[in-house]
C-alpha cells in the first residue's frame, strides 16, 4: 500500500464541525459529498473545492447525522438528522443541495434518524434507521413505513445491502447484527455498468472493476468479458484482468422475477 495523502481541499469551519460521512456518485465519481455536525458540502470537481450546500436544511433544530447520494443521478441527494424535532428529519435533493425538500411526512417515530441507506437499482427506496428500527420510503409512497419486525429494541446504528444475495444488514448498539430481504420492484431490470479505470485497460495490473448500475433491482447477472479473466461472471460488481492494453468489450445482462 502507497501512502495517504490529503483530499485537498476538504471544507474545516470550526473544531466542532468534523467529518462525519461522506459519499460518492458510483455513477460520475466528480461529485462528492460530505457532511459535518451543522454543515454538507459537494464538490463537481473530484474534490479539489467545495461549496456549502446547508442552507434551508433547518440545521437550528438538530444536527446532520448522514449524507447519501444516488448512484444513478450525481445530483439527487438525502441527508438524515439526528434531533428530536418531528417535523425535520429527513431531506431531499434533486439539485445537488442546491435546494432541500422535506420528505420527513408521516410514518416516522419522533426520535432521531442515525443512519440513511439508499437501494440501487430501486424506484429511489431509501431506509433510515432509529433507536426503535428501520424505516423505508420510495417513489411509490406518501408516507414512511415500517420496514420488518423482530428487530431488538435498541438503536440501529449503521446499514449495508448485499445485492447479490438481496439481504440487507442492520447493525445495532449491543445486540449484534441482524437481516432481512430487500424490498423487490415489480419491473424488470434495465442494465447499465461502468467500467474502473473507466474505459480503459492496462492501467498498474490491467485490473479493471466492473460496476453494476442497473435500475429496476435485479437479482442475477451475466457477464461476458472479451479477452479478459475471467471471461463470465455471476457477480454483480466483478474483477476483471486484462493481459494488455487494448480495446475490449464487455456484455451485462441483467434480470429479475419479472423480466
Amino acid at each position: 500500500p502507497g501512502n495517504w495523502t490529503s483530499s485537498s481541499a476538504v471544507p474545516y469551519t470550526s473544531p466542532f464541525n468534523k467529518i462525519n460521512t461522506f459519499d460518492i456518485c458510483q455513477k460520475n465519481d466528480d461529485y462528492i459529498y460530505i457532511q459535518s455536525n451543522g454543515d454538507a458540502f459537494r464538490s463537481t470537481d473530484h474534490g479539489q473545492s467545495w461549496t456549502d450546500i446547508s442552507s434551508g436544511l433547518d440545521l437550528d433544530s438538530s444536527y446532520l447525522s448522514e449524507i447519501i447520494v444516488s448512484p444513478h443521478d450525481s445530483l439527487h441527494i438525502w441527508v438524515s438528522k439526528s434531533g428530536i424535532n418531528e417535523y425535520s428529519k429527513v431531506y431531499e435533493s434533486f439539485d445537488g443541495g442546491d435546494s432541500w425538500i422535506n420528505i420527513t411526512s408521516s410514518g416516522l417515530p419522533n426520535i432521531p434518524i442515525n443512519s440513511i441507506e439508499y437501494q440501487k437499482g430501486s424506484q429511489n427506496r431509501i431506509y433510515v434507521s432509529t433507536m426503535s428500527g428501520i424505516y423505508y420510503k420510495d417513489d411509490t409512497q406518501t408516507n414512511w413505513e415500517m420496514f420488518g419486525t423482530g428487530l431488538p429494541n435498541c438503536a440501529v446504528r449503521e446499514m449495508t445491502i448485499d445485492y447479490q444475495n438481496g439481504i440487507i444488514y442492520a447493525a445495532t448498539y449491543g445486540r449484534g447484527i441482524w437481516h432481512n430481504n430487500v424490498l423487490l420492484d415489480s419491473i424488470p431490470p434495465n442494465a447499465e455498468a461502468r467500467a474502473f479505470p473507466q474505459d480503459k485497460c492496462g492501467f498498474g495490473t490491467g485490473e479493471v472493476v466492473y460496476l453494476d448500475l442497473s435500475t429496476g433491482t435485479p437479482t442475477s447477472w451475466e457477464w461476458t468479458f472479451s479477452g479478459g479473466n475471467p471471461s463470465t461472471s455471476s457477480m454483480p460488481s466483478p474483477f476483471v484482468t486484462y493481459p494488455s492494453t487494448g480495446t475490449y468489450t464487455a456484455q451485462l445482462i441483467t434480470t429479475n422475477s419479472w423480466g
